[in-house]
């Protein structure tokens, strides 16, 4: 268990990783629809402050438990409802709001969805979150035409499982998920799951 100081030190890690993102080249790391610059947010010192900012939503607080949320997507998740905007762009990954991560659940329940970057010829990159595994991923996901879309939809809703030792390699933790919002992951196609 992490002591309250140890909490507000990985916070304040987080957002400054967080922040230095922001002055990462000279794109702004949060933009709104009308590419405006969102302001970084409020002072976060805890769990429950990052949960009082985001939403009283109970469905998002129990998606939260139940897939045991890491809290650099609970401090993303408060940009949304301390600016009131319904989607963030993180150096072109659109990152999910609040209302739309509860609806990006699939029926096996062993991951959910956080963000994804278009990908060219109707396919996206999807960045998601491994419930059991506690680690993120990426996966390819749309698809150029209704077969490769369908395709796709029921291989993760009904067949994909995170858990496969197959997908052991293509899963990774905080580091990695800073250098895909960075787009710094060189070997990215090494860790694309693929239906």
């Amino acid at each position: 268990m992490i002591s309250s100081t140890g909490t507000v030190n990985k916070i304040n890690k987080i957002r400054k990783t967080l922040f230095n993102m922001l002055m990462y080249d000279t794109k702004t790391f949060f933009r709104n629809d009308n590419d405006e610059e969102i302001p970084f947010g409020t002072n976060v010192n805890t769990n429950e402050t990052i949960n009082n900012n985001i939403n009283t939503d109970n469905k998002l607080f129990e998606l939260y438990e139940e897939y045991n949320i890491p809290i650099e997507i609970k401090i993303l998740h408060t940009f949304f409802t301390v600016n009131g905007y319904d989607k963030l762009i993180v150096n072109y990954h659109h990152m999910f709001s609040p209302k739309n991560f509860i609806d990006r659940q699939y029926k096996n329940k062993k991951f959910i969805d956080l963000g994804m970057t278009y990908a060219g010829m109707g396919n996206f990159v999807v960045l998601s979150w491994a419930k059991t595994l506690n680690k993120y991923f990426i996966r390819l996901d749309g698809g150029a035409n209704g077969y490769d879309r369908n395709d796709n939809y029921e291989f993760y809703e009904n067949t994909f499982d995170p858990e496969s030792p197959m997908y052991k390699d293509k899963m990774f933790g905080y580091d990695m998920f800073i250098k895909h919002l960075k787009n710094e992951m060189d070997n990215k196609n090494d860790f694309l799951i693929r239906s």
